[in-house]
C-alpha cells in the first residue's frame, strides 16, 4: 500500500507541477520551461551510468539488518561519486561552450543562456537518484521515490507558484534551487540511514557496475528516450507554445499507466522469485493476474480520459483546450502500454534483459526518426503520433519477445493447467537464463 501511495504521489506531482507552471506563466513561457524540464528528466538518470541500478541490485541481495550493507553502501556511495565527479568535469565546461557557440548561434532556441543552469540541474538530480537507488536496495520504498520521482517537481511547483515566477528564466532557477535542497535532504538522510564513513570500504570499479547492470542502464535510458526525445525535437520544430501543449498532454496521459506502475513496483520480486526457482506455474500465473488487472482498468480509464479529454486541458488554462486530441494521441498509446502488461517486468525479471534493451534501442530510433519526419511535417500532431507509434510499436515488439522466449502470450486468459512443461512452452530449455 505504501508503494502504491508514493508511486501515486509521484504521479501527480509530475501532474502538479506542469499545473502550476502552466497557470502561472504564459504558454510560451511554459513551453520554454517543459523544455528544460524534459532535457533535466532525460539526462539526470543517465549521467550515473547505471550505478544506481547496480548499487539497487547489491544491496537489494542481502538479508535485512546484515552488517555488510553499511559497508557496501559507503563503496558504492564512492563509486558514484566519482562517476558523478567525472561527468561533472566533462559537462560543466562543454555546457558553457555549447550556450556560448552553439545556442547563441540558435538565438530562438528555447534554452539559449541556461545550459548551465541544466548542467548543474542535471549533475544534483544525480546526486537524489544515486541516493534513491540505495534506499530502493535496503526497500525503503517510500524516500526512494522520494527522491527520485516526487521531490524535485513537487517542492519546485510550490515555489514557482508561490513567488508567481514572471519568466520562464526565474522558473528555471527556481526549479534549479529545488533540485539544490532535494539532493542536500537526500545526502543528509543517506548518512542517517547508512551512518558515517567505515575504514574497511574497499573500491568497487565501474566496470563491475556495468557488467551488472549495464543493460538496465541502457533500457532505463532507452525508455526515457522513447518518450521524452520527441519533446526536445519539438523544441527545434515548433514553438514554445506547442512544446507546453505536447508536455501537458502527454504527463496527463501517463496518469492512465499509472495502475500498470504500481502493479509492475509489486510483482516484479514475485516474478523473479518463480524465476529464480524455476516455478513454471506460478511465474505463469502471476502473469495471467496482472493481465485481467490491466484489462480490467485500462479500457474504462482510457475512455473516460478520452471522453474528458477538453476538460482536462482545459483545466490547465483556455489555452490549451485546442490541444485536446494530443491527449488522446498519447492516451491511445499508454492503452497499448496498459493492455499489453507487464511485458519490460517480465523480461526484466527473468535474465531476458538483452533482448529488452534491442528492441528499445530500436523504438528509440523511430521515436527520433518518426519525430524529425512527423514533426517537420504536421507540428506537434506529428510530434504526438510519432511518441506514440514509438511506444505502442515497442510494447507489442515485448509481447512477441516474451511469447518467443517464455512460450506464453501475456494477456492468455487460460488457467495454468496439466503438465506446466506443456502449459508454458514446449520448447527445451526455452525457461533457462539467456543473457
Amino acid at each position: 500500500m505504501s508503494s502504491g501511495f508514493f508511486r501515486a504521489l509521484g504521479a501527480v506531482s509530475q501532474l502538479a507541477l506542469a499545473y502550476l507552471v502552466s497557470t502561472t506563466l504564459d504558454q510560451s513561457a511554459s513551453g520554454q520551461f517543459f523544455l528544460y524540464v524534459t532535457w533535466f528528466t532525460l539526462l539526470a538518470p543517465m549521467t550515473l551510468l547505471g550505478t544506481q541500478y547496480y548499487a539497487m541490485r547489491r544491496l537489494s541481495s542481502y538479508d535485512r539488518g546484515d552488517s555488510q550493507i553499511a559497508a557496501d553502501a559507503h563503496a558504492l556511495a564512492r563509486l558514484s561519486t566519482k562517476t558523478l565527479l567525472v561527468v561533472a568535469v566533462i559537462a560543466i565546461p562543454l555546457a558553457i561552450w555549447v550556450d556560448q557557440s552553439v545556442f547563441a548561434w540558435l538565438r530562438a532556441f528555447p534554452l539559449h543562456g541556461f545550459a548551465l543552469a541544466l548542467a548543474c540541474a542535471v549533475c544534483l538530480g544525480a546526486i537524489a537518484q544515486a541516493v534513491a537507488g540505495h534506499f530502493h536496495g535496503v526497500a525503503k520504498l517510500g524516500p526512494s521515490l522520494v527522491f527520485s520521482h516526487i521531490g524535485v517537481p513537487l517542492v519546485a511547483g510550490v515555489a514557482i507558484a508561490a513567488v508567481r515566477a514572471g519568466s520562464s528564466q526565474e522558473a528555471i532557477l527556481w526549479h534549479l534551487a529545488a533540485t539544490a535542497v532535494i539532493a542536500l535532504i537526500a545526502v543528509c538522510s543517506w548518512f542517517v540511514c547508512f551512518g558515517a564513513k567505515r575504514k574497511e570500504v574497499v573500491e568497487m570499479p565501474l566496470s563491475q557496475a556495468l557488467r551488472d547492470s549495464g543493460n538496465l542502464w541502457l533500457i532505463q535510458s532507452l525508455i526515457l528516450v522513447v518518450n521524452w526525445s520527441p519533446i526536445v525535437i519539438a523544441g527545434w520544430l515548433v514553438a514554445s507554445g506547442g512544446v507546453a501543449e505536447l508536455n501537458i498532454a502527454q504527463r496527463a496521459a501517463n496518469l492512465i499507466n499509472f495502475v500498470l506502475v504500481v502493479v509492475n513496483f509489486a510483482v516484479a520480486p514475485r516474478l523473479r522469485h518463480a524465476w529464480a526457482n524455476n516455478d513454471r506455474p506460478r511465474l505463469r500465473e502471476e502473469v495471467r493476474r496482472c493481465s485481467f488487472v490491466f484489462l480490467g482498468l485500462g479500457f474504462p480509464i482510457y475512455l473516460g480520459v478520452c471522453f474528458a479529454a477538453e476538460w482536462i486541458m482545459g483545466s490547465f488554462g483556455d489555452q490549451y483546450r485546442s490541444a485536446a486530441l494530443l491527449l488522446r494521441v498519447y492516451a491511445t498509446a499508454q492503452l497499448v502500454n496498459v493492455v499489453t502488461g507487464s511485458v519490460n517486468q517480465i523480461l526484466t525479471m527473468t535474465d531476458h534483459e538483452r533482448s529488452l534493451r534491442n528492441i528499445c534501442f530500436g523504438s528509440s530510433s523511430l521515436a527520433i526518426g518518426l519525430s524529425l519526419i512527423l514533426g517537420g511535417t504536421f507540428g506537434v500532431l506529428g510530434i504526438a503520433v510519432a511518441c506514440s507509434l514509438a511506444i505502442a510499436i515497442q510494447n507489442c515488439a515485448a509481447v512477441l519477445a516474451v511469447r518467443y522466449q517464455l512460450g506464453f502470450w501475456v494477456f492468455d486468459p487460460r488457467p495454468v493447467k496439466g503438465d506446466p512443461d506443456a502449459d508454458i512452452d514446449t520448447r527445451p530449455n526455452a525457461m533457462a537464463p539467456t543473457d
